[in-house]
């Protein structure tokens, strides 16, 4: 024999209404619901009723479908409670992560085409990529000079600002010119070629029209 019961409301002892069913299922809690025992459920439901987070029994927490969004500015991932091998730890979060594209600018330089340039961003840490070809004839003997950065470097810190970087030109089979990039001065890079210790002239680095030159650096930010 099955018994039914059928409860749409449950009241507390003025008759006021503590716990409400609805039709449909659902369920209303007039304040906190508490539970003195075990409280076991499949995961959390979105508003389509598909279950859209996961705890299992190890406590692993998967989500199931869409993103993990982080409400506020500056916050994010917490590793505090990991164990630390550095000597004087600043932070264990990680609040930023960012893929995206940007537009080199060169200062007094020449004109370019088949811009390729994208940038990756984790934390404080920003990784750079450019690839370009000259288009222009006219010689050029101003430094080379890039800016147009997707984020500022830590120019109050220049020593972490300067980061570490190559540059290299492909000028034919027999010229083939690459170096490193220096950005000690401000927020816009120079290149130093290779054997020498001064800054490079646009046409050191790409000797005539049509030569390719390709970008590839890391630095902080703030």
């Amino acid at each position: 024999m099955t018994s039914i019961i059928r409860v749409q409301n449950i009241q507390y002892t003025d008759g006021d209404s503590a716990i409400t069913i609805a039709n449909g299922g659902g369920v209303t809690a007039a304040s906190t619901l508490t539970s003195t025992g075990a409280f076991t459920s499949p995961g959390i439901d979105d508003n389509g009723d598909a279950v859209s987070l996961t705890i299992d029994s190890s406590e692993n927490v998967t989500i199931n479908s869409g993103n993990l969004v982080i409400g506020t500015s500056g916050k994010g991932i917490d590793f505090s409670a990991s164990s630390t091998d550095g000597t004087s730890v600043t932070s264990e979060i990680l609040s930023d992560f960012e893929i995206g594209t940007w537009t080199p600018s060169l200062v007094n330089g020449y004109a370019y085409n088949g811009l390729q340039a994208h940038y990756t961003k984790i934390g404080n840490i920003v990784y750079i990529y450019a690839s370009f070809y000259r288009n222009g004839f006219s010689t050029n003997s101003n430094t080379y000079t890039i800016s147009g950065l997707p984020f500022t470097p830590d120019t109050n810190n220049k020593t972490n600002s300067n980061g570490l970087g190559h540059w290299s030109c492909y000028n034919g089979s027999t010229d083939r010119r690459h170096g490193m990039i220096d950005a000690s001065n401000d927020s816009s890079l120079r290149l130093i070629q290779d054997g020498t210790k001064a800054n490079a002239t646009y046409d050191d680095v790409a000797a005539s029209n049509g030569r390719g030159i390709t970008i590839k650096w890391f630095y902080y930010v703030a």
